[in-house]
């Protein structure tokens, strides 16, 4: 097998102009009772364990880990958004695909 590098990106060959535009679906806050804990604990918790690893913060990226912290999901079986989180010491930031 030989890696031959490439300066053009590769996908947009792909996608041409089919590319799908991103989702932009509405989402659900999940109930205490099916999440097991509500959103504002689990921050909480996870900024303590922050606060004992002498950590400044943590940024998720992940859509299944955003959509767990925050007891999030899509309105649709099959809707996805996009996301970015980012827990300081202090905030919390979350923004959705328009943001980036």
């Amino acid at each position: 097998m030989e890696l031959i590098g490439s300066t053009d990106n590769l996908i947009d060959q792909v996608w041409r102009d089919a590319r799908p535009p991103r989702p932009c679906e509405p989402v659900k806050v999940l109930d205490v009772k099916f999440a097991g804990k509500d959103y504002k604990e689990k921050i909480d918790e996870v900024r303590k364990y922050l606060e004992k690893k002498k950590s400044s913060g943590l940024v998720l990226s992940g859509l299944d880990e955003i959509m767990w912290l925050f007891n999030i999901r899509g309105m649709l079986s099959s809707s996805l958004f996009t996301t970015l989180f980012l827990i300081p010491t202090r905030r919390v930031i979350l923004t959705n695909h328009t943001d980036f």
